[in-house]
């Protein structure tokens, strides 16, 4: 087991972030009462998949678990960490300023 942390370092942080993203997002959201202000710049993928239609919990929620492994687990594939890692970031900010910008759905 620890062979498996030292080989994918990246990956395990992202498993370990992900419930912490969703419960900081969860908060954010007030329990549905909320403004998801925190929730679309930690979240963006999982704001992004919820559109008008807010019914869709379990499609939210499954983008909310993945997201950051799926993070990590792009970083240990990467041959280049830091070109990866400002890969992703612009990617993840983008998304969460298209979010901010286009008042997605007013969130609200």
């Amino acid at each position: 087991m620890a062979s498996w942390f030292r080989r994918r370092p990246f990956l395990a942080t992202g498993i370990v972030l992900a419930p912490i993203a969703m419960l900081v997002g969860f908060i954010s959201s007030g329990a549905g009462d909320g403004d998801y202000v925190v929730a679309r710049i930690v979240l963006p993928f999982a704001c992004l998949s919820m559109g008008e239609y807010f019914g869709a919990a379990w499609v939210v929620t499954l983008l909310a678990i993945l997201q950051y492994p799926f993070y990590g687990a792009l970083l240990d594939k990467s041959s280049h960490k830091a070109v990866a890692a400002g890969a992703i970031l612009t990617m993840h900010s983008a998304l969460s300023v298209w979010l901010f910008m286009n008042n997605w759905w007013r969130f609200r």
